[in-house]
């Protein structure tokens, strides 16, 4: 409610989305997305301070931050994708 309040505030917490068997973790840097699929690629992350449009997939190059965003994501997870 205080975010809804003023919307310019800042904040810790994290948002997700669900799309297309991935769920996505948003902070204020990052878009982790990881997919329940066969198909490449299983996990995508953008930083959006150096590529807001989300152009280059960095998660290949950027493994501690995949590692230390997956706990997070796993908040996120509620058993939507699974089989």
């Amino acid at each position: 409610m205080p975010l809804l309040a003023n919307p310019v505030a800042e904040w810790e917490d994290a948002s997700f989305g669900y799309f297309r068997n991935g769920i996505s973790l948003r902070t204020d840097r990052y878009r982790f997305t990881k997919y329940f699929r066969n198909a490449e690629p299983i996990i995508e992350l953008y930083d959006h301070q150096t590529d807001p449009n989300e152009t280059k997939n960095i998660a290949n190059e950027n493994p501690v931050i995949v590692e230390q965003l997956m706990p997070f994501w796993e908040n996120g997870n509620t058993g939507l994708f699974n089989n």
